[in-house]
């Protein structure tokens, strides 16, 4: 569909591992392109993952079996990747041809390419076979890298989508349970003579209802339908064709003018038009009938089994094609080959199991267009299964491990409007988000910033209306660290409101029945429990004796946005803060801290919050009013000596605590003289759900001492081997240092906080095998 007078190659993208030095000979990547894009331009690269155990070569119809669910309609696949010299290309042409037969069942007339990568440098050499019966292979001149890729797909393309639910009955006979596989391929079959009936009929209309202008629904006949059409040969319609019916209109129809400014082109900004299928019950016939009935008896007992489907294909075309074959060789086929793959994954467990199959679109980052998955989810999406499956998606994508991009949170949302603003919808409500971009530098001179990574949602008080003005900063704290984790896609959970935190609190054993519905604060203690509950995150609480020691933590607290990216909570007395950064000189000792304030009653009026700036606040500095109440603020010191800890008592009044909820002592002291932080951390890894990892390079380990032993697990290559050290009782001033237990992975717990410890710390401790001795 595209203009075929320059042979060269177009690359949208690159892959990130290109280099096959010491990989295996043959195949690697499949190359990814669409009759909508000019001739040889490679959309995406896909590693190949599955080969034959006996050689190198793929594993063909595994291959299509992934990609024919993985590449939504409108992409194809247009090449093959291999190893080697020039001889290889020959063999990844052969590889490309053999894959798009199962893929396509088409013949050999279609370019295809086949490169090869050198085993050192990682270049890549093109050629393109121009059809099957070719002998030789034209090498390709040119190699163009296209600098903004996703205004070449995006500016002239667009999204079809449609959802088809299907019931299916099947009946069989229960001495011959098999009876229900073919069955079921009855019933497939009759759905996709039904989607080709000239009595169907395909209602297309916009998804964007926002704007006054919105085009009226098409409708397009089964008959008007031509489903043998190749799309490389479509004549396309200009965007401004305003045919009279809908045979002369193309998918531009749909297409809404976009707002003042740059527009931006990405899978979740495209045009997206919505296809529904319905059937014509009372039209007219050709030829004249009358009802039948049939009537099919059974001679043993039979038994009904209803299957329930949901059909989600996700299609690309360009705006100039028009809608008609936008129906019949996207939509149609794209619903035949989702009709198929279910049924293949169903049958094996029909009847043993009726699995819940549902289908998921991504955009993940890296990948221009976007791509569908099948997640099983009678068990969730953290059943060892499903972790595979998205494991494998990660290898085949090249995406990281280290976090969540495939999971259902991470799926497009065709239901919710897209906007490039800081705000965002939760609840019905209107949230800030990310509030301290554009925030002037601290002053700190010669600093290293660590901020938070990721976006989060500003919570305070008085908001949604709900009054906690006085006691509610920890709740608001809570909640802007949970909304965190969300909007990383970590977990997929509504932010909690405080009657749902106080409802956690208490079905965890923390708190009584009559705390749901209070006013009671709560502290950092409490928002590590939550969090434990809520996400499977695991916290680390770390006490300091005042306010004025915090500083003394800044090279900590830097190390921790640099690695966990979190917001960190810190909380003294009956108030609470979210930490968003630090400023911190690692040569004079000179830190600040951006602070988020939940304390704040006013308008969510962006401008008004961040032109709260840095506050200075210095120990020797009077103010009139508190350090805190800037909404948007630094404290700024210059960080004092460490003192040396000599004695027993300060050693416990700075001990660490590596899991949420291993520091509540029973009944808590007063929070005035005290200050507690917590650190939440990032599940990893997230292909694996929730599981406890350090910040450090060694395990924080929980440590109890008793009179004269102390047993504690220690790290070794292969797992966790129980050992037990003499300790000697503190008789000078030469006691543990907490600095250097810290290095060496250990926590200091004295017996008397361990015996309070809540009955969950037992249950915590076995989860990540660590022992406490009495």
């Amino acid at each position: 569909m595209a203009d075929d007078n320059h042979r060269g190659v177009r690359l949208l993208c690159r892959p990130k591992q290109l280099t096959t030095k010491g990989s295996d000979p043959g195949i690697h990547f499949w190359l990814v392109g669409s009759p909508f894009l000019p001739p040889l331009t490679v959309a995406s690269f896909l590693r190949c993952i599955h080969s034959l155990p006996s050689s190198s070569s793929p594993d063909f119809p595994k291959e299509s079996e992934d990609l024919s669910t993985l590449l939504p309609r409108g992409f194809e696949l247009i090449g093959a990747v291999a190893s080697g010299e020039e001889s290889d290309a020959r063999a990844a042409v052969d590889a490309a041809r053999s894959l798009r037969k199962l893929l396509y069942g088409e013949g050999t007339d279609r370019p295809v390419i086949g490169a090869v990568c050198g085993s050192d440098s990682g270049d890549l050499r093109f050629f393109v076979s121009e059809s099957g019966n070719a002998t030789s292979l034209e090498a390709v001149p040119s190699v163009i890298e296209e600098r903004d890729s996703e205004k070449c797909l995006w500016e002239n393309g667009c999204l079809l989508r449609c959802e088809l639910p299907i019931k299916l009955p099947l009946y069989y006979a229960l001495k011959n349970p098999t009876d229900v596989e073919k069955a079921y391929v009855q019933a497939a079959e009759a759905v996709i003579a039904k989607l080709k009936d000239p009595q169907a009929v395909y209602m297309l209309e916009t998804t964007k209802k926002t704007s006054q202008d919105i085009p009226l629904p098409v409708i397009i006949r089964g008959v008007q339908l031509d489903f043998y059409a190749d799309l490389s040969k479509i004549k396309t319609l200009a965007e401004d064709d305003d045919g009279s019916d809908a045979s002369s209109l193309s998918c531009s129809y749909f297409s809404i003018g976009s707002k003042a400014g740059s527009p931006v082109f990405s899978a979740e900004n495209a045009d997206t038009i919505q296809v529904s299928v319905l059937f014509n019950s009372f039209g007219t016939s050709s030829a004249s009938t009358v009802p039948v009935a049939e009537y099919s008896p059974v001679e043993d007992e039979a038994r009904l089994l209803v299957v329930d489907i949901k059909l989600d294909v996700l299609c690309y075309s360009s705006r100039e094609l028009p809608l008609k074959y936008a129906v019949s060789s996207l939509i149609v086929p794209g619903l035949v080959d989702q009709l198929n793959i279910v049924q293949k994954l169903m049958l094996p467990n029909l009847l043993a199991r009726h699995p819940q199959l549902k289908s998921y679109h991504f955009s993940p980052p890296g990948i221009l267009h976007p791509i569908t998955v099948f997640y099983e989810l009678s068990f969730g999406e953290t059943e060892l299964k499903q972790v595979e499956v998205r494991r494998s998606l990660h290898s085949r994508l090249g995406l990281p491990y280290d976090r969540p991009l495939l999971r259902i949170s991470n799926a497009l949302d065709f239901s919710k409007l897209k906007s490039n603003d800081m705000v965002s919808l939760q609840k019905g409500s209107t949230l800030l988000r990310d509030v301290h971009f554009g925030i002037p530098s601290s002053g700190v001179t010669g600093g290293t910033v660590s901020l938070v990574q990721g976006s989060y949602e500003y919570f305070h008080y008085l908001h949604e209306g709900y009054n906690d003005s006085g006691w509610g900063c920890a709740y608001r704290s809570l909640q802007t660290i949970i909304s965190w984790f969300r909007l990383q896609n970590y977990t997929s959970i509504e932010v909690p409101s405080h009657r749902e935190i106080q409802q956690t609190l208490v079905e965890i054993g923390d708190k009584d029945p009559s705390f749901i519905g209070s006013r009671e604060w709560i502290g950092a203690i409490e928002l590590s429990f939550v969090l434990d509950k809520l996400l499977g995150v695991t916290c680390k609480v770390i006490n300091v004796r005042s306010g004025s020691e915090l500083p003394e933590k800044c090279r900590e607290l830097a190390l921790h946005f640099e690695n966990q990216n979190t917001p960190v909570m810190i909380g003294g007395g009956v108030l609470a803060y979210t930490l968003l950064g630090v400023d911190y000189n690692e040569s004079s000792g000179d830190c600040a801290f951006l602070i988020l304030d939940p304390h704040y009653t006013g308008s969510d009026d962006l401008k008004k919050i961040v032109n709260g700036g840095w506050s200075p606040s210095s120990r020797h500095q009077q103010h009139n009013s508190s350090p805190w109440d800037t909404h948007l603020h630094k404290l700024r010191r210059r960080r004092r000596r460490r003192p040396p800890l000599t004695e027993l008592p300060a050693l416990v009044r700075s001990f660490f605590l590596a899991m949420a909820g291993q520091e509540h002592c029973g009944r808590r002291r007063p929070y005035q003289k005290r200050c507690r932080t917590v650190f939440p951390i990032s599940p990893e890894p997230p292909l694996l759900g929730s599981s406890f990892f350090s910040m450090f390079s060694t395990p924080i380990l929980l440590v109890e001492i008793s009179e004269d032993v102390m047993r504690m697990q220690e790290p070794i290559a292969n797992g966790f081997h129980p050992t037990t050290h003499k300790a000697e009782r503190p008789r000078s001033s030469k006691l543990f240092s907490p600095r250097r237990e810290l290095e060496r992975g250990i926590v200091v717990l004295p017996r008397s906080l361990a015996q309070a410890t809540p009955p969950r710390l037992s249950e915590m401790v076995s989860r990540s095998r660590l022992e406490l001795v009495a």
